[in-house]
Protein backbone atom coordinates (compact mmCIF):
# COMPACT_ATOMS: atom_id res chain seq x y z
CA UNK A 1 0.00 0.00 0.00
CA UNK A 2 1.28 3.38 -1.21
CA UNK A 3 2.25 6.19 1.85
CA UNK A 4 -0.50 8.71 0.21
CA UNK A 5 -3.33 5.39 0.34
CA UNK A 6 -2.50 4.74 4.02
CA UNK A 7 -2.69 8.38 5.01
CA UNK A 8 -6.64 8.23 4.00
CA UNK A 9 -7.10 5.69 6.14
CA UNK A 10 -5.09 6.77 9.55
CA UNK A 11 -5.08 10.03 11.35
CA UNK A 12 -1.74 10.96 13.17
CA UNK A 13 -0.56 13.35 15.99
CA UNK A 14 -3.57 14.72 18.79
CA UNK A 15 -5.40 17.18 16.12
CA UNK A 16 -5.36 16.84 12.90
CA UNK A 17 -8.66 18.37 11.09
CA UNK A 18 -9.86 16.60 8.06
CA UNK A 19 -10.17 13.11 6.82
CA UNK A 20 -11.87 11.00 3.58
CA UNK A 21 -14.53 9.78 6.22
CA UNK A 22 -15.98 12.64 7.32
CA UNK A 23 -18.85 12.79 5.14
CA UNK A 24 -21.21 10.56 3.73
CA UNK A 25 -20.23 8.48 1.00
CA UNK A 26 -23.90 9.42 -0.76
CA UNK A 27 -23.25 13.22 -0.76
CA UNK A 28 -22.13 15.39 -4.11
CA UNK A 29 -18.69 16.90 -4.60
CA UNK A 30 -18.91 20.36 -4.15
CA UNK A 31 -20.34 22.66 -6.77
CA UNK A 32 -20.90 26.18 -6.93
CA UNK A 33 -24.14 28.34 -8.03
CA UNK A 34 -24.57 32.09 -8.08
CA UNK A 35 -27.84 32.65 -5.91
CA UNK A 36 -29.70 36.42 -5.48
CA UNK A 37 -32.41 36.79 -2.63
CA UNK A 38 -33.38 39.92 -4.29
CA UNK A 39 -32.38 42.98 -6.78
CA UNK A 40 -29.63 43.73 -5.05
CA UNK A 41 -25.96 42.90 -5.41
CA UNK A 42 -25.70 42.41 -1.66
CA UNK A 43 -28.48 39.63 -1.44
CA UNK A 44 -26.28 37.69 -3.89
CA UNK A 45 -23.97 34.62 -2.58
CA UNK A 46 -22.27 32.19 -4.11
CA UNK A 47 -23.45 28.69 -2.85
CA UNK A 48 -20.92 26.36 -1.90
CA UNK A 49 -22.68 22.45 -0.92
CA UNK A 50 -20.98 19.32 -0.66
CA UNK A 51 -17.87 17.11 -0.77
CA UNK A 52 -14.60 19.01 -0.86
CA UNK A 53 -12.42 16.68 -3.45
CA UNK A 54 -9.08 17.24 -4.34
CA UNK A 55 -9.76 19.49 -7.93
CA UNK A 56 -12.71 21.31 -5.85
CA UNK A 57 -9.86 24.48 -5.50
CA UNK A 58 -9.36 24.23 -9.21
CA UNK A 59 -13.19 23.52 -10.32
CA UNK A 60 -13.48 27.05 -7.89
CA UNK A 61 -11.22 29.33 -10.20
CA UNK A 62 -12.49 28.27 -13.11
CA UNK A 63 -16.30 29.17 -11.87
CA UNK A 64 -14.78 32.71 -10.92
CA UNK A 65 -13.67 32.97 -14.44
CA UNK A 66 -17.14 31.64 -16.03
CA UNK A 67 -19.56 33.19 -13.57
CA UNK A 68 -20.28 36.73 -13.10
CA UNK A 69 -21.34 37.25 -9.57
CA UNK A 70 -22.79 40.16 -8.14
CA UNK A 71 -22.12 38.89 -4.56
CA UNK A 72 -18.82 38.42 -2.52
CA UNK A 73 -20.06 35.89 -0.22
CA UNK A 74 -19.16 32.08 -0.28
CA UNK A 75 -22.09 30.23 1.48
CA UNK A 76 -20.93 27.32 2.55
CA UNK A 77 -22.98 24.12 3.40
CA UNK A 78 -20.59 21.13 3.45
CA UNK A 79 -19.85 18.32 6.17
CA UNK A 80 -15.66 18.37 4.79
CA UNK A 81 -13.94 16.08 2.31
CA UNK A 82 -10.46 16.64 1.35
CA UNK A 83 -8.44 18.66 3.65
CA UNK A 84 -5.35 19.97 1.32
CA UNK A 85 -8.10 20.41 -0.86
CA UNK A 86 -9.76 22.75 2.08
CA UNK A 87 -7.21 24.96 2.37
CA UNK A 88 -6.05 24.59 -1.02
CA UNK A 89 -9.86 26.36 -1.28
CA UNK A 90 -9.74 28.68 1.40
CA UNK A 91 -6.73 30.69 -0.37
CA UNK A 92 -8.23 31.24 -3.73
CA UNK A 93 -11.09 32.70 -1.80
CA UNK A 94 -8.77 35.02 -0.07
CA UNK A 95 -7.17 36.00 -3.38
CA UNK A 96 -10.27 37.16 -4.37
CA UNK A 97 -10.91 38.35 -1.18
CA UNK A 98 -14.69 37.12 -0.79
CA UNK A 99 -16.27 36.74 2.52
CA UNK A 100 -17.70 33.37 3.81
CA UNK A 101 -20.53 32.25 5.37
CA UNK A 102 -22.21 29.47 7.18
CA UNK A 103 -25.51 28.77 6.18
CA UNK A 104 -27.70 26.94 3.26
CA UNK A 105 -29.31 27.82 0.28
CA UNK A 106 -33.32 27.63 -0.14
CA UNK A 107 -34.89 28.12 -3.44
CA UNK A 108 -38.01 30.67 -2.12
CA UNK A 109 -40.70 31.46 -5.58
CA UNK A 110 -38.34 33.58 -8.19
CA UNK A 111 -35.63 34.24 -5.95
CA UNK A 112 -34.21 32.33 -2.63
CA UNK A 113 -33.05 32.99 0.93
CA UNK A 114 -30.06 31.84 3.07
CA UNK A 115 -31.64 29.58 5.79
CA UNK A 116 -29.35 29.28 9.21
CA UNK A 117 -29.97 25.48 9.56
CA UNK A 118 -26.82 24.12 8.69
CA UNK A 119 -22.92 23.03 9.71
CA UNK A 120 -19.70 24.11 7.80
CA UNK A 121 -16.96 21.32 9.27
CA UNK A 122 -14.22 19.01 8.85
CA UNK A 123 -12.82 20.16 5.99
CA UNK A 124 -15.14 22.47 4.82
CA UNK A 125 -13.96 24.45 8.22
CA UNK A 126 -10.57 25.32 6.50
CA UNK A 127 -11.93 26.77 3.38
CA UNK A 128 -14.18 29.01 5.57
CA UNK A 129 -11.59 30.79 7.24
CA UNK A 130 -9.87 31.95 3.78
CA UNK A 131 -13.15 34.59 3.97
CA UNK A 132 -12.04 38.17 4.63
CA UNK A 133 -14.65 38.42 6.44
CA UNK A 134 -15.98 35.42 8.28
CA UNK A 135 -19.74 34.86 9.93
CA UNK A 136 -21.30 32.27 11.57
CA UNK A 137 -24.72 33.13 11.84
CA UNK A 138 -26.92 31.36 15.17
CA UNK A 139 -28.41 27.92 14.03
CA UNK A 140 -25.57 27.24 11.81
CA UNK A 141 -22.36 25.44 13.56
CA UNK A 142 -18.77 25.33 12.47
CA UNK A 143 -17.19 21.98 13.40
CA UNK A 144 -13.74 20.86 13.79
CA UNK A 145 -12.17 17.12 14.37
CA UNK A 146 -9.79 15.40 16.69
CA UNK A 147 -7.72 13.10 14.71
CA UNK A 148 -5.71 10.31 16.49
CA UNK A 149 -3.69 7.52 15.81
CA UNK A 150 -5.67 4.37 15.75
CA UNK A 151 -3.29 1.26 15.78
CA UNK A 152 -6.11 -0.80 14.70
CA UNK A 153 -6.75 1.06 11.17
CA UNK A 154 -2.93 0.37 9.96
CA UNK A 155 -3.00 -2.65 8.11
CA UNK A 156 -1.08 -5.23 9.65
CA UNK A 157 1.17 -5.68 6.55
CA UNK A 158 2.71 -2.40 6.09
CA UNK A 159 6.38 -2.41 6.95
CA UNK A 160 7.25 -0.78 9.25
CA UNK A 161 9.43 1.42 7.09
CA UNK A 162 6.00 2.43 5.79
CA UNK A 163 4.54 3.51 8.74
CA UNK A 164 7.27 6.44 9.44
CA UNK A 165 6.85 7.77 5.99
CA UNK A 166 3.02 7.83 7.35
CA UNK A 167 4.56 9.69 10.40
CA UNK A 168 6.36 11.72 8.67
CA UNK A 169 3.81 12.97 6.16
CA UNK A 170 1.50 13.59 9.46
CA UNK A 171 4.12 15.52 10.97
CA UNK A 172 4.30 17.57 8.06
CA UNK A 173 0.40 18.15 7.81
CA UNK A 174 0.44 19.21 10.99
CA UNK A 175 3.01 22.22 9.82
CA UNK A 176 0.93 22.58 6.94
CA UNK A 177 -2.23 23.66 8.70
CA UNK A 178 -0.43 25.86 11.12
CA UNK A 179 0.61 27.96 8.52
CA UNK A 180 -2.49 28.13 6.71
CA UNK A 181 -4.16 29.09 10.51
CA UNK A 182 -1.47 31.77 10.76
CA UNK A 183 -1.39 33.00 7.27
CA UNK A 184 -5.58 33.36 7.55
CA UNK A 185 -5.20 35.41 10.47
CA UNK A 186 -6.55 33.23 12.97
CA UNK A 187 -4.82 32.51 16.32
CA UNK A 188 -2.68 28.84 15.76
CA UNK A 189 -3.75 27.86 19.65
CA UNK A 190 -6.72 26.12 17.56
CA UNK A 191 -4.54 23.39 16.14
CA UNK A 192 -4.81 22.36 19.82
CA UNK A 193 -8.48 22.45 20.70
CA UNK A 194 -9.38 19.39 19.37
CA UNK A 195 -7.99 17.87 22.39
CA UNK A 196 -11.60 18.81 24.05
CA UNK A 197 -13.11 15.93 22.52
CA UNK A 198 -13.10 12.19 22.19
CA UNK A 199 -11.28 10.79 19.80
CA UNK A 200 -12.43 11.36 16.46
CA UNK A 201 -15.20 13.18 17.31
CA UNK A 202 -16.08 16.74 16.33
CA UNK A 203 -16.09 20.10 18.33
CA UNK A 204 -18.42 23.05 17.28
CA UNK A 205 -17.03 26.07 19.14
CA UNK A 206 -19.11 28.49 20.91
CA UNK A 207 -19.58 31.82 20.00
CA UNK A 208 -17.38 33.52 22.14
CA UNK A 209 -14.85 30.61 21.53
CA UNK A 210 -14.87 31.60 17.57
CA UNK A 211 -14.27 35.30 18.51
CA UNK A 212 -11.32 34.53 20.83
CA UNK A 213 -9.48 32.61 18.05
CA UNK A 214 -10.14 34.83 15.26
CA UNK A 215 -12.10 32.43 13.24
CA UNK A 216 -15.22 34.69 12.77
CA UNK A 217 -15.19 38.30 12.44
CA UNK A 218 -16.61 40.70 15.34
CA UNK A 219 -19.52 42.40 13.70
CA UNK A 220 -21.84 45.00 14.82
CA UNK A 221 -21.18 48.12 17.16
CA UNK A 222 -19.23 48.34 20.68
CA UNK A 223 -21.38 49.95 23.58
CA UNK A 224 -21.71 54.47 23.33
CA UNK A 225 -19.38 56.28 25.07
CA UNK A 226 -19.86 59.83 26.18
CA UNK A 227 -17.25 62.68 25.31
CA UNK A 228 -17.34 66.44 25.98
CA UNK A 229 -17.37 68.53 23.19
CA UNK A 230 -17.10 72.80 23.44
CA UNK A 231 -20.40 72.98 25.56
CA UNK A 232 -21.46 70.28 25.60
CA UNK A 233 -21.41 66.44 25.02
CA UNK A 234 -21.23 63.51 22.29
CA UNK A 235 -22.29 60.03 22.74
CA UNK A 236 -20.70 57.90 20.02
CA UNK A 237 -20.40 53.75 19.24
CA UNK A 238 -17.90 52.78 16.66
CA UNK A 239 -18.02 49.25 14.63
CA UNK A 240 -15.65 46.84 16.32
CA UNK A 241 -14.78 44.88 12.77
CA UNK A 242 -14.61 45.89 9.23
CA UNK A 243 -17.02 47.24 6.90
CA UNK A 244 -19.18 45.44 4.04
CA UNK A 245 -21.14 45.71 0.71
CA UNK A 246 -23.57 48.55 2.12
CA UNK A 247 -22.78 48.01 5.45
CA UNK A 248 -20.03 50.45 5.45
CA UNK A 249 -21.16 53.14 8.25
CA UNK A 250 -17.90 53.23 10.81
CA UNK A 251 -19.30 55.22 13.36
CA UNK A 252 -22.84 56.52 14.29
CA UNK A 253 -22.78 60.25 16.84
CA UNK A 254 -25.36 61.70 18.80
CA UNK A 255 -25.15 65.20 19.53
CA UNK A 256 -27.45 68.72 19.53
CA UNK A 257 -26.69 71.37 18.01
CA UNK A 258 -29.24 74.88 18.92
CA UNK A 259 -31.50 72.73 20.75
CA UNK A 260 -31.99 70.40 17.74
CA UNK A 261 -31.02 66.55 18.05
CA UNK A 262 -28.86 65.13 15.17
CA UNK A 263 -26.75 62.25 14.07
CA UNK A 264 -23.05 62.18 12.89
CA UNK A 265 -23.14 59.44 10.41
CA UNK A 266 -19.36 57.94 9.30
CA UNK A 267 -18.27 55.57 6.54
CA UNK A 268 -15.96 54.59 4.38
CA UNK A 269 -15.46 56.33 1.62
CA UNK A 270 -16.37 60.09 -0.29
CA UNK A 271 -19.43 61.24 1.39
CA UNK A 272 -21.10 63.66 -1.34
CA UNK A 273 -23.99 63.34 -3.20
CA UNK A 274 -25.91 61.82 -0.64
CA UNK A 275 -29.42 61.37 0.80
CA UNK A 276 -32.38 60.52 1.43
CA UNK A 277 -31.61 58.77 4.58
CA UNK A 278 -34.15 56.45 7.02
CA UNK A 279 -33.92 55.71 9.96
CA UNK A 280 -35.30 52.49 11.00
CA UNK A 281 -36.82 51.57 14.45
CA UNK A 282 -36.58 48.20 16.65
CA UNK A 283 -40.58 48.48 17.08
CA UNK A 284 -41.12 48.31 13.47
CA UNK A 285 -41.56 52.14 12.73
CA UNK A 286 -38.60 54.29 11.12
CA UNK A 287 -39.12 57.88 9.71
CA UNK A 288 -37.56 59.79 6.48
CA UNK A 289 -34.89 62.23 6.36
CA UNK A 290 -34.74 64.69 3.15
CA UNK A 291 -31.57 66.08 1.58
CA UNK A 292 -32.62 69.36 3.53
CA UNK A 293 -31.98 68.44 6.62
CA UNK A 294 -28.47 66.35 5.61
CA UNK A 295 -24.94 68.12 5.83
CA UNK A 296 -22.20 67.26 4.99
CA UNK A 297 -19.18 67.41 7.45
CA UNK A 298 -15.61 66.40 5.58
CA UNK A 299 -14.90 63.60 2.98
CA UNK A 300 -16.48 61.10 5.26
CA UNK A 301 -19.18 62.18 7.44
CA UNK A 302 -23.03 63.27 6.85
CA UNK A 303 -24.95 64.99 9.61
CA UNK A 304 -28.68 63.91 10.01
CA UNK A 305 -30.72 66.57 11.74
CA UNK A 306 -34.17 65.39 14.09
CA UNK A 307 -37.02 66.41 14.43
CA UNK A 308 -37.83 66.94 18.23
CA UNK A 309 -40.68 63.74 18.05
CA UNK A 310 -37.75 61.53 15.69
CA UNK A 311 -34.90 62.41 18.61
CA UNK A 312 -37.09 60.86 21.76
CA UNK A 313 -38.20 57.73 19.71
CA UNK A 314 -34.51 57.32 18.59
CA UNK A 315 -33.39 57.48 22.34
CA UNK A 316 -36.09 55.17 23.36
CA UNK A 317 -35.51 52.14 20.93
CA UNK A 318 -33.85 48.94 21.96
CA UNK A 319 -31.79 49.12 18.09
CA UNK A 320 -31.34 51.10 15.20
CA UNK A 321 -30.75 50.88 11.72
CA UNK A 322 -29.28 54.14 9.72
CA UNK A 323 -29.98 53.92 5.82
CA UNK A 324 -28.02 56.99 4.02
CA UNK A 325 -28.82 57.37 -0.05
CA UNK A 326 -25.21 57.68 -1.77
CA UNK A 327 -24.55 57.92 -5.57
CA UNK A 328 -23.75 54.41 -7.23
CA UNK A 329 -20.33 56.34 -8.38
CA UNK A 330 -19.48 56.68 -4.63
CA UNK A 331 -20.20 53.29 -3.25
CA UNK A 332 -23.91 53.23 -3.02
CA UNK A 333 -26.06 52.97 -0.01
CA UNK A 334 -24.35 53.96 3.20
CA UNK A 335 -25.88 50.88 6.17
CA UNK A 336 -25.68 50.37 9.89
CA UNK A 337 -27.48 48.82 12.57
CA UNK A 338 -26.89 48.93 16.59
CA UNK A 339 -28.60 47.11 18.72
CA UNK A 340 -29.23 49.51 22.29
CA UNK A 341 -28.81 48.81 25.70
CA UNK A 342 -30.30 50.79 28.57
CA UNK A 343 -26.99 52.32 29.60
CA UNK A 344 -26.59 53.31 25.33
CA UNK A 345 -30.22 54.88 25.85
CA UNK A 346 -28.96 56.89 28.45
CA UNK A 347 -26.19 58.69 26.97
CA UNK A 348 -27.73 59.15 23.59
CA UNK A 349 -30.75 61.14 25.52
CA UNK A 350 -28.01 62.84 27.65
CA UNK A 351 -26.30 63.91 23.97
CA UNK A 352 -29.59 65.36 22.86
CA UNK A 353 -30.06 67.28 25.95
CA UNK A 354 -26.92 68.85 26.15
CA UNK A 355 -25.91 70.78 23.07
CA UNK A 356 -22.53 71.70 21.97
Amino acid sequence: MRTRDLCNLIVASSFLVMGSFSFALADEPMSFTNDCAGNSAASCVIVARGVIQPDTATRFHAFLKDEFSDGNIVLFDSQGGDLAAGMELGRVIREAQFETRVGRWEIDGVFGEVVDDTECSSACAYAFLGGTIRQVPEGNRLGFHQFYLDASMVPVQVAGSALVQVMAETQRLSGDIVFYLIEMGVDARLFSLGSQTEQAGMIYPEPQKMLDFDLITPDGFGAFFLEPFRNGILAASRRTGPTRLYDEMTQLTALCRGGVGSLLVSANGWMEDVGPATVYLSDGSFFSIGRDRITTRGESAVEVTLAAAESAAFAKADGVEISVGRSQASGGEIKGGINLSAMDRNMIAAAFRHCI
